[in-house]
């Protein structure tokens, strides 16, 4: 039977990082026997937001993006085990609707394997408010915490995610579905893009190189209209931004589960950036003067 990763998030977890190295990889991903869908993938594209949204009715779907049917169908045409990646599925976790996507793809022959990451709650909640700033909210930290300490619903998500018992019993419920859970803390301090690609069955090789030029808008540096990240060697981005200019270079080894073949791919994708580019170097990255690509 194949299998379907979906990977929910949750929210500020490294989350478009990983959707950046599989939207860019999926040519090789395929070469592999694992498809990543065009079918509802936005934001540059790289997640699988628009299926989210159609899952959870939300005003943001498009149909023109391509909707659950149409994934279906590209699911339909092509043998491969197939990932789905989407942090805003996080917040439909036990609702009926995410239940009964989960059921539609399991009657499509698939085999569901959901992929969570947890952060630790503290800078969870700090990361989370101050992304609520960024997009307009101008509510005092106080209150935001206040309601994230009684398990009340966080207006950013939905639900409180900082409950992780709660959000993980709603999906042991789930009949037939694998649950692999991670510790994004864990990850970080390695390589977050190393352990999501183990969850797949791909090993990075020790010449695995991952470069991300990246804009950051929030970057706390002398420039702050740009930031270029590099990743380190084990392939972890720092300091980007879902917004900006990139270009990579990746070379990775399937295990012999999937493939015995060495792969290597150089790609590069330019996206509009009103000032120029400045380099910095990765200690200067992990110092913190960036924030995190979340």
């Amino acid at each position: 039977m194949r299998k379907c990763f979906v990977h929910v998030g949750t929210h500020k977890t490294g989350t478009t990082s990983i959707q950046m190295v599989l939207s860019g990889c999926a040519e090789r991903l395929q070469e592999a026997g694992l498809l990543y869908p065009n079918t509802g993938r936005v934001s540059e594209p790289y997640a699988h937001h628009n299926i989210a949204w159609e899952v959870g009715a939300a005003n943001f779907f498009r149909r023109e993006n391509g909707g659950i049917e149409d994934l279906l169908k590209e699911i339909d045409s092509c043998e491969h085990n197939i990932i789905l990646s989407s942090e805003d599925l996080s917040s439909l976790i036990g609702t009926p609707r995410f239940n009964k996507f989960i059921k539609t793809l399991q009657e499509h022959g698939l085999q569901v394997c959901v992929i969570v990451y947890l952060r630790n709650q503290i800078g969870y909640i700090r990361s989370l408010y101050l992304q609520g700033i960024r997009n307009g909210r101008t509510g005092p930290f106080g209150g935001f915490l206040a309601r994230a300490l009684e398990a009340k619903p966080l207006p950013e998500l939905g639900i409180n995610f900082l409950d992780y018992r709660d959000m993980l019993n709603r999906l042991k419920v789930l009949k037939d579905v694998d649950l692999i859970v991670r510790s994004y803390d864990d990850a970080q301090r390695g390589s977050l893009i190393s352990d999501f690609l183990s969850i797949l069955g791909l090993t990075a090789s020790s010449s695995m190189r991952i470069r991300i030029f990246i804009r950051t808008p929030n970057c706390r540096s002398p420039n702050r209209s740009r930031c270029t990240s590099r990743a380190d060697s084990g392939g972890r981005p720092h300091g980007a931004s879902e917004s900006s200019s990139s270009s990579s270079l990746l070379r990775w080894r399937a295990t012999p589960s999937i493939s015995s073949c060495r792969r290597k791919e150089e790609s590069s994708k330019n996206f509009s950036g009103p000032t120029n580019m400045f380099s910095t170097d990765t200690a200067y990255l992990n110092s913190g003067a960036c924030e995190p690509h979340d």
